[in-house]
């Protein structure tokens, strides 16, 4: 490491960290109806249990940066399974397409 004297005060030269510990990428994606699919606008798109984005009318989402490394990406549709799926966030651009299986409807039995 190298120093560097100016007026009187060493400054030490910090190296600079991993651009990998700072890279952010976006994540674009598609939530369709597994049986027909469909787009399904309004499903909820949580990155690590925080909500995060939702579908437009044409099924898609888009997250502007996700941090480097492991993350949890749940997507919610009312009627539908909940879908977990793993994600490794990158500095580039990464474009996912997810599908959503129709949930067994159970109503209400009367008390």
């Amino acid at each position: 490491m190298k120093s560097l004297l100016l007026s009187g005060t060493v400054l030490l030269a910090l190296p600079l960290l991993s651009s990998s510990a700072w890279a952010q990428g976006p994540v674009l994606g598609t939530v369709l109806d597994a049986r027909t699919g469909t787009a399904l606008p309004g499903a909820t798109i949580l990155l690590d249990g925080t909500a995060s984005a939702a579908t437009d009318a044409t099924g898609t989402f888009s997250l502007s940066a996700v941090p480097a490394g492991p993350h949890e990406l749940r997507v919610s549709f009312l009627g539908y399974e909940t879908l977990l799926r793993r994600l490794q966030g990158q500095a580039t651009e990464q474009r996912l397409s997810t599908t959503l299986q129709p949930g067994a409807y159970s109503p209400a039995k009367p008390s």
